[in-house]
């Protein structure tokens, strides 16, 4: 922690106990002030101020409450004159001129106000005062407003959470907008029957409507109400079918994304260009540099109130207000000096608890949304451009840098406050230079020679000849066209992607469309045709499609009586995997030698080295087929040679950094694609297929391409598996995790 920039005055334990019994007597750690009065702001007309209609009687108390919520004296007066009219106001469409008043007379008054083109400023000096009658009982409440049928309804759930379930306000506030959003959805106040009459379709019909508003773990969240709320109809009587046993879960994975981590050479930076000699400037570098030494979250930090702090024991002692687990810290010495600068100097006098206040009146505590500005604010005071915003990249930046000192899981882990290694874990991922110790080098030629021409053996062709699929240019056309797009739509709502799912039914559809144009049913006979055309695939392709299908049966039935449902016991057996075949490096250097036999195009002049550069790192760096096609050029960070991966298989994310002889790889490819002046641009694929798109930007090569370059290169290296067939494309990804593994990685 002592890499964290001093303050210039320390703190001693003395002066630290004469702290701890000043903010146990004054929590604004102030000495008392004599508030200013009515007569010392307006000493003029402060009579007249007295004398004012059925308000005048209040300001001299009113004057004295502002200077202590911390308005300014400009403010105040500002506030008077909004008093003042507010009282001709009153005259004029009020007929009661004693307390208490309605606050349905002040939203009036304030409505009248900020219509007014002369000077609507009263409008927002109605706020102060409004303020001051409800502090001190003078505002009666509003007439209560009768509930609609949708906010009984709601109401009703969320007791249910909050007795039944325990439920916290939070959690109960979060499932009151979205079961809101839901009945509204349903026209629940218009239509009486809305949830008697509810289906499955209807809830379907509602998770894609909202399906592009929120990312899949916030889908997560709106799904897990909705079924909540369905759940409790059921109980109740109101729905007759179970539907919240109806829903599918939206698929989500841990470590989806990848977290984004503050240098710490910004991080620095940013302390040091804080000016803390304002109080705005004081609280903002208290409030960064605990999150940064701690890694303490948002709320957490906002949360912390003057009893937090044992200033005798030297210790920080919290309640996470996400897991609700206490955690105690140790207050080191920067830390504490930054806490009794702030406390002294910039803390306005308040008999708040919490130790962060606004800066602006009224003094409150400071809010989630204040401490993601503190982070804004100083980045842009310094120049610095993060990638990431949020309050929480401190916490990662907390947590890499821990992890290159050689701190242990369980150690990140205690200081974070986690339950589980496993929450730790993510943050594995960040240390690059850890990850780097594991990567593989560019493979040496052996003294073999790649042979010139080679007679490869006959490759089987089962697993392409006689797939039931659709061609590239069919559309829905059979009687399950509606339902098919329909499943297809709440999958994906649902977070799941289903490009193969959709080929597949594609392919069925094409087949009811030819052979069977006049049914109106998924009958054992027509699936038994359409399974026998799969004859010629892969077992384990062919239960595949065949599980497809059998899954949309599932969905149908669902809503629908009398579905045919394909029985599992008729479907073929799948084959034991294949064991992998490890190809030497000697093979894989005579692989990528054999690549500059391949042809270059006029559109890609550098078609060999690009098919070579793709072969280079699905080896060295262990990635998939799918991910090497995908990598942009802004995917890769070449001052560190890093790949970042994005939302490959299972959604999740990852950094691959590369080896020195793969760098420079990269670097001569990267200085001959400049010298062609083929596409530079961050949103350019890595691997080009030399043909640009309609929209003109550079389109990446497809997977069969691909593959077929992969076959073609290794009969020319003479490279065969056990089977005498060229070996899998996934057999580099095969060797790069053997070759890892006995290595520590």
């Amino acid at each position: 922690m002592r890499e964290i920039p001093a303050v210039p005055q320390r703190c001693g334990v003395g002066e630290l106990h004469i702290f701890e019994a000043n903010a146990a007597g004054h929590a604004g750690l102030r000495h008392e002030k004599i508030l200013p009065t009515l007569g010392q702001v307006r000493p003029r007309d402060h009579d007249r101020y007295r004398r004012i209609p059925i308000f005048g009687r209040f300001l001299d108390a009113f004057v004295p409450w502002a200077f202590s919520r911390g308005y300014t004296i400009h403010t105040v007066s500002l506030q008077l004159d909004s008093v003042r009219h507010l009282s001709r106001w009153f005259r004029k469409k009020v007929a009661r001129p004693v307390p208490p008043f309605r606050a349905d007379d002040l939203a009036a008054a304030h409505r009248c106000f900020s219509t007014r083109r002369r000077d609507p400023r009263h409008a927002w000096g109605l706020r102060g005062f409004g303020a001051f009658l409800q502090a001190h009982g003078w505002l009666k409440a509003s007439h209560p407003k009768p509930l609609t049928r949708s906010e009984q309804e709601v109401n009703l759930f969320l007791d249910h959470l909050r007795k039944d379930r325990g439920a916290a306000e939070r959690t109960r506030a979060a499932c009151r907008r979205r079961v809101r959003h839901f009945l509204k959805f349903l026209g629940f106040d218009r239509c009486k029957g809305a949830l008697q009459t509810l289906t499955l379709a209807t809830v379907h019909r509602y998770l894609r409507s909202i399906s592009g508003q929120y990312q899949r773990t916030s889908m997560q969240h709106v799904v897990g109400s909705v079924r909540g709320f369905l759940r409790f109809e059921f109980m109740r009587g109101v729905l007759s079918r179970p539907l919240h046993t109806q829903i599918d879960s939206v698929r989500t994975c841990q470590d989806e994304f990848l977290p984004y981590p503050v240098q710490w050479s910004e991080l620095q930076q940013l302390l040091r260009r804080i000016d803390r000699s304002t109080p705005l400037g004081s609280r903002d570098y208290a409030v960064l540099l605990i999150a940064a030494t701690y890694g303490m979250r948002a709320s957490d930090v906002a949360n912390l109130t003057l009893d937090d702090v044992d200033w005798r024991e030297r210790k920080i002692q919290i309640v996470q207000c996400k897991t609700r687990q206490p955690l105690s810290l140790p207050l080191t010495d920067e830390v504490g000096a930054a806490l009794v600068h702030y406390l002294r100097r910039g803390r306005p006098a308040s008999s708040c608890r919490q130790i962060f206040l606004r800066s602006l009146a009224p003094v409150a505590p400071l809010s989630l949304t204040g401490m993601c500005h503190t982070l804004w604010r100083a980045s842009h005071t310094a120049g610095v451009t993060l990638k990431a915003t949020g309050f929480r990249c401190l916490r990662h930046s907390l947590a890499l840098r821990l992890l290159r000192k050689g701190a242990s899981t369980k150690d990140i882990g205690d200081i974070f406050g986690h339950r589980h290694t496993t929450s730790t874990s993510a943050y594995l991922r960040l240390d690059v230079e850890d990850l780097r110790q594991v990567a593989l080098p560019v493979p040496r030629q052996g003294p073999e020679e790649v042979p010139t021409k080679m007679s490869s053996p006959a490759v089987s062709t089962r697993g392409r000849v006689g797939a039931r699929t659709a061609p590239l240019w069919w559309d829905w056309r059979s009687f399950l066209k509606k339902p098919m797009i329909d499943y297809l739509s709440v999958q994906r709502a649902l977070g799941r992607d289903y490009k193969t799912q959709e080929r597949t039914l594609r392919g069925l559809d094409f087949f009811l469309v030819r052979r069977y144009p006049r049914a109106r049913r998924l009958t054992p006979a027509v699936f038994a045709a359409w399974a026998a055309g799969l004859h010629s695939l892969c077992p384990t392709t062919a239960r595949m499609r065949m599980l497809c299908v059998r899954k949309f049966c599932c969905h149908l039935a669902r809503s629908r009586a009398g579905i045919f449902m394909p029985d599992l016991r008729t479907f073929p057996k799948e084959l034991p995997p294949q064991a992998p075949y490890l190809i030497s490096e000697p093979e894989v250097a005579h692989v990528l030698a054999a690549t500059a036999k391949l042809r270059s195009t006029r559109s890609n002049p550098l078609h060999p080295q690009t098919i070579r550069l793709a072969f280079l790192l699905t080896f060295c760096c262990g990635l998939r087929k799918g991910e090497v096609l995908k990598l942009r050029l802004a995917d890769i960070d070449t001052e560190q040679m890093v790949l970042r991966i994005n939302e490959t298989k299972f959604c999740k994310s990852r950094l691959v950094p590369l080896s020195p002889s793969v760098a420079d790889e990269l670097r001569r490819y990267f200085a001959k694609r400049r010298r062609k002046n083929l596409p530079m641009e961050p949103d350019a694929p890595l691997v080009w297929n030399g043909r640009p798109r309609r929209n003109g930007q550079a389109s990446a090569l497809t997977s069969m391409p691909f593959w077929a370059a992969w076959q073609r290169v290794c009969r020319l290296a003479h490279v065969f598996d056990h089977r005498g067939r060229p070996p899998r494309l996934h057999d580099l990804r095969h060797h790069s995790e053997f070759r890892i593994i006995p290595s520590g990685g």
